[in-house]
This record gives C-alpha cells, sequence and structure tokens, in this order.
C-alpha cells in the first residue's frame, strides 16, 4: 500500500513537471511570435517607403536575404523603412517569413524649363530608380538620374528623342 502511494506521488509530481514545460514553452512561443499585418506576403509595390504592421512584443527584420544574413531592424516606435527596388522579407520574432516585393519604375519628364531661350529643357526622375537618360539630336549624350532628381540641359537644340532607362 505504502509503495503504491509513492508510485502514485511520482507520477502526479511527473505530470506537473510536463504540464509546467509545455506552459513555459507554451509562453515563449507567444512572447516571440508575431501575427504580420503589412506588407502582406506576395505585394507588389513601386513604393520605396514601406510601413510595416504587425501584431507582437518583437521588433521585426527586414532583408534582401530569406536567411536574414543582413536585416535591417523596425523598431515599432518607427516601423517605416525607405528600401530600394528589389524582392524582400521580413518577419517578427519565431514566425514565418513574407515576402513582398518594390517594383522599378522608370519615368522622366520632359518639359521647356521657360528659362532665357527656348533650347534649355528640365528633365525630372519621376520613377524610383537610377535612370539612364539618353539625348538623341544634334548633339547625342547621356545623363544619369537619381530618383526625384531633376537636371537641366541646356543649349539642346534639334531634340529627335529622349530615352530612358533603368540604370542599375
Amino acid at each position: 500500500m505504502k509503495l503504491t502511494r509513492i508510485k502514485g506521488k511520482r507520477r502526479q509530481l511527473a505530470l506537473q513537471l510536463a504540464f509546467s514545460i509545455i506552459v513555459f514553452i507554451a509562453i515563449i512561443l507567444l512572447v516571440n511570435t508575431s501575427i504580420l499585418i503589412s506588407p502582406k506576403s506576395g505585394m507588389h509595390t513601386k513604393n520605396t517607403t514601406i510601413s510595416f504592421e504587425w501584431v507582437g512584443l518583437n521588433d521585426a527584420l527586414v532583408d534582401e536575404n530569406p536567411g536574414f544574413t543582413s536585416p535591417v531592424l523596425i523598431s515599432k516606435n518607427n516601423p517605416v523603412a525607405e528600401l530600394k527596388p528589389g524582392i524582400y522579407y521580413w518577419k517578427s520574432g519565431f514566425g514565418r517569413a513574407h515576402q513582398f516585393t518594390i517594383d522599378s519604375e522608370v519615368s522622366i519628364s520632359v518639359n521647356p524649363a521657360l528659362m532665357n531661350n527656348d533650347t534649355t529643357y528640365k528633365i525630372e526622375n519621376q520613377g524610383n530608380t537610377k535612370i539612364l537618360v539618353k539625348i538623341v539630336g544634334l548633339i547625342t549624350g547621356n545623363i544619369i538620374l537619381e530618383p526625384e532628381a531633376i537636371t537641366y540641359q541646356e543649349n539642346v537644340s534639334g531634340i529627335e528623342k529622349i530615352e530612358a532607362s533603368q540604370n542599375d
């Protein structure tokens, strides 16, 4: 009878220990797991300013590598990052990573600058990536424009065409 009681207490202690370990592991997983809200997995955008939103206690990581070899830390205090076009992965805690893509956009505007003469043109990069602008005419030349950069080309006469292409 005494032996049966000891075995019963050992069994009860073992069950309590197992339950405590399970609760401890569940708490660790809950604390280190987040729900990723935005950007959604598979999202495509041309906007290079990305706002991150998640539910959880941890900061988030974003990287161009799915192995997070050189991540950028995104804090809940400032959940915005300025990123260049490319494919990105982001996660928080031990959760699964989401992937999103910032697509390149090549876009320029060319307008007469209306300065002192008719041969000055304002060329503006309105895209989100560096571009090579080729001006073809009596004088042919190239310029490279960063996103949102503006240049003025003076004394450009006889323009036949202006071409823009992505310049990595």
